[in-house]
């Protein structure tokens, strides 16, 4: 496994070897570099007491873990127990905890989460079934943070307390902008102790059932799709994005990247346009008196007839400025607000061009030394056409990145 554990030069899991060596290096920092299919194995829980706790870095990298499914034990999530350990950027898709313990603890990401440890920028989804204590999407119970996490893990347990994102809330614990969509459970199981800060967590009250308290509300699936449901706490600009219809989900994760939104002003003036057609056919005729080398190169000689229709000038202009505000997506970068556009194209005309018929004659070089005397006759169509269009000009700031109008 290449790294040293360091901050600086992290352990770099690639594989479910790399990733059960996380047992061994307990503070250590890690960071997966590609995704990690559990679907052949069975995890054992990295730690289960305080002495045996996780207290390194794991950062997830916007990778995701799949099939993860525990061996039968107490504590039964990728990591059992975490004293300071932190956790971020980590996805675990399709988790499968079967608990069988009656004081089972089953977390999706931590079973038992302390105080000095956290989890952030992190999603699971998945089953948890069977029997225990405290269960939870995210973790089974937490004294620690957590943030900017979501889990759409459902709850078939029979456990005592059961929740979408955490079973079991202690005292002292901090929730910010979290959410579930999980059926079979609301947000939380029970909550013990005093002194937990809630701010904006949200539950899906369409698919399951919760009590609501300040700071962690019931909402319902339409409510959770749509982007005002949500105050200025949720960073949409680097941390979530929510398409119409779906459930917020964290950029890291999505391969579009980050996306930001400015409002552009833009206005139209009229447009000034001259046009005109002449149309007369004549009849050339070049003689050439002079010989052409043998080795000279001789151009294709073309008759051309060429057929021009009218152009039609029906058109649709605005004689008067308007003014649009328009909100402006981009991709993969951020957009300046100091985009000015002034259009002045507001006329159409429409026009019908015929093909050319063409009749071309060569002249090939003659293989003997003697002159070759050319004669050059062509029709022509000697169309003239003027079109002054106004100029678009643009003054903008911004990364030419993908746009798309909201």
């Amino acid at each position: 496994m290449q790294g040293n554990g360091t901050k600086e030069s992290p352990y770099l899991i690639s594989t479910p070897d790399d990733l059960n060596e996380m047992r061994n290096h307990l503070t250590s920092h890690f960071k997966l570099i590609n995704d990690i299919d559990m679907s052949r194995y069975e995890w054992t829980t990295i730690g289960s007491s305080s002495t045996t706790g996780w207290d390194g870095v794991l950062e997830g990298n916007g990778k995701r873990i799949f099939n993860l499914k525990t061996i039968n034990s107490r504590y039964q999530a990728l990591i059992g127990w975490s004293n300071s350990g932190i956790i971020k950027n980590l996805g675990l898709v399709d988790i499968n905890m079967q608990g069988t313990a009656s004081n089972g603890r089953i977390g999706g990401i931590v079973g038992v989460l302390h105080s000095d440890a956290v989890i952030k920028n992190c999603y699971s989804t998945g089953t948890i079934s069977g029997t225990g204590s405290w269960a939870g999407g995210i973790v089974a119970a937490s004294y620690g943070t957590v943030e900017n996490c979501y889990s759409m893990v459902n709850l078939n347990s029979t456990a005592s307390s059961k929740g979408g994102v955490v079973g079991y809330i202690y005292g002292n614990s901090i929730w910010r902008n979290n959410y579930c969509a999980s059926k079979g459970a609301g947000f939380y199981g029970a909550i013990g102790q005093s002194g937990q800060i809630y701010d904006n967590n949200y539950f899906d009250s369409t698919i399951g059932s919760g009590s609501s308290i300040s700071g962690i509300e019931g909402r319902s699936t339409q409510q959770l799709k749509t982007r005002s449901t949500y105050p200025s706490t949720w960073d949409f600009e680097e941390i979530w994005q929510l398409n119409d219809g779906e459930y917020p989900t964290l950029q890291i994760f999505n391969p579009l990247g980050n996306h930001k939104t400015v409002e552009v002003d833009s206005f139209t003036k009229p447009f000034v346009h001259q046009f005109s057609i002449a149309r007369r056919v004549v009849k050339v005729s070049l003689i050439s008196s002079q010989p052409i080398s043998q080795d000279a190169h001789i151009e294709a000689l073309v008759i051309a007839k060429s057929m021009l229709k009218e152009i039609g000038t029906d058109a649709l202009a605005y004689k008067n400025a308007n003014i649009k505000t328009a909100k402006i997506s981009s991709y993969f970068g951020e957009i300046s607000n100091e985009s000015l556009t002034r259009v002045r194209a507001t006329k159409v005309v429409n026009s019908e061009l015929h093909p050319f018929k063409l009749v071309i004659d060569t002249i090939i070089p003659n293989e003997v030394e003697k002159p070759i005397y050319a004669n050059v006759y062509v029709k022509a169509n000697q169309s003239a056409s003027q079109y002054l269009t106004n100029q678009t000009y643009t003054s903008s700031k911004q990364n030419m990145t993908e746009t798309s109008v909201i």
